[in-house]
């Protein structure tokens, strides 16, 4: 398969872009150089060994990130053209495109190192955020810094109160100023990102996507259109990692998989996916613009939503028993789910089954003990049923209130949406 018929594939698969993700070698290596001259012999040992002077990850990172399970196909890029593509993949489930120099079948590695976009485009303005930061606004990222402030400063910085909000470059002007495409042969319309270790996106979808490793390795969580991510969308990638997924049953696990250096992943259009990456990346990412499928799919959130609207309908007509049961309904349904838990606390409450109430919130804050919503609501329970004392008080000697506010600086407006809504 030529070059060429990658870039029809890409074109198909729609337009628009991104900087990502890390590197350490291959599964089975026990070293970088053992895994190049192993599995890599013809790689430019130099610049894949240094991962371009993006970080690696250390042995703990390295051992609590990454897996050799994968349930994502992997294909060979001269085994795979665009009427296999079409016919097997679009629309229908990911794939991982594997090219037979790495990156140098697609880019010039060099150019994608930290020293040569230092040394070339450091003092210039980039935009750069977290991962709700650039979710929470369309995209893009809202920050401005020089690169080279970013890779001497926030890269290694997390926001506050937050273990695993680590910052990204993220910034389409910045990816066209810098004159780095001409280093792809890629469709023309791409956004830059560029993500530290430990970094990540949560859970979100979007239109047809690619998704390419320069240097870097990066693992990824995948749900079809049809079903949303247990626990939905209040979770970091961190804390989704490691409260949501290990208690996850076989039916309800994600297809997943550890993008390699050089390899180029599809993410079907609609399909929810989160990533983690292992040390330092850099990549880039194409989009469509605009959506390519007009079927309506009704999804996990939209079941969840019915059930709650529906109890929002029961609660308004008096009908408080049927409430609490649809609500209980909902909580069954997506066990890992805060926000029920929440509905359902503030409606005991309501009725006056204060101990009820308490326990639901207590139930919840030991399926998520470090989200700040959970730590705020229940602190505001503690005040509104007049136990001032415990509501400035909590275990190891925190508060709940200041707690939950500096964990999620964000609390108030969830809390105040659902004031208005219950």
């Amino acid at each position: 398969m030529t070059l060429s018929s990658v870039q029809n594939i890409l074109l198909v698969a729609g337009l628009a872009v991104v900087l990502k993700d890390v590197r350490f070698s291959g599964a089975n290596a026990t070293s970088v150089e053992d895994y190049l001259r192993v599995e890599n012999p013809d790689t430019d040992l130099k610049l894949a060994y240094t991962n371009g002077g993006w970080e690696q990850p250390d042995t703990e990172t390295f051992r609590k990130l990454h897996t050799s399970r994968c349930n994502i196909k992997r294909i060979s890029v001269k085994d795979l053209d665009l009427e296999r593509f079409e016919a097997e993949f679009r629309f229908k489930k990911p794939v991982i495109v594997t090219f037979p120099n790495g990156a140098a079948d697609w880019t010039v590695p060099e150019k994608w190192s930290q020293d040569y976009l230092r040394k070339t485009f450091g003092l210039q303005q980039a935009s750069s955020g977290t991962a709700d930061n650039i979710l929470g606004n369309y995209g893009q990222a809202s920050g401005q810094h020089s690169f080279t402030d970013f890779t001497d400063r926030l890269m290694r910085q997390t926001s506050p109160g937050s273990s695993d909000a680590r910052w990204y470059v993220w910034d389409r002007g910045f990816y066209k100023n810098a004159n780095i495409s001409s280093s792809l042969r890629l469709p023309p319309y791409f956004a830059a990102r560029v993500g530290a270790t430990g970094s990540g996106l949560t859970f979100h979808d979007h239109y047809d996507a690619w998704n390419g490793m320069v240097f870097g390795k990066k693992r990824w969580f995948v749900y079809p259109d049809n079903k949303s991510p247990p626990g939905g969308m209040k979770f970091t990638n961190r804390e989704w990692y490691e409260i949501i997924y290990p208690k996850l049953t076989r039916e309800h696990r994600p297809l997943e998989c550890v993008q390699e250096e050089g390899e180029i992943i599809y993410v079907p259009e609609g399909y929810y996916h989160a990533v983690m990456n292992i040390g330092d990346s850099i990549g880039f990412a194409v989009v469509a613009r605009g959506p390519t499928t007009v079927v309506q799919k009704i999804t996990d959130d939209f079941i969840l939503d019915l059930k709650l609207g529906y109890a929002k309908h029961l609660q308004d007509t008096g009908q408080h028993k049927e409430t609490v049961k649809k609500l209980l309904e909902a909580i069954n349904f997506d066990p890992h789910n805060i926000i029920p838990y929440i509905i359902l606390s503030r409606k005991l409450e309501k009725l006056n089954r204060l101990n009820e109430a308490e326990e639901v919130l207590l139930q919840v804050r030991e399926l998520l003990p470090a989200h700040g919503l959970v730590h705020a609501e229940y602190g505001a329970f503690l005040l509104r049923t007049g136990r001032y004392a415990e509501a400035v008080a909590r275990p190891e000697d925190s508060e709940y209130l200041t707690f939950g506010i500096a964990k999620d600086p964000t609390t108030l407006s969830p809390i105040l949406g659902l004031q208005d809504r219950w």
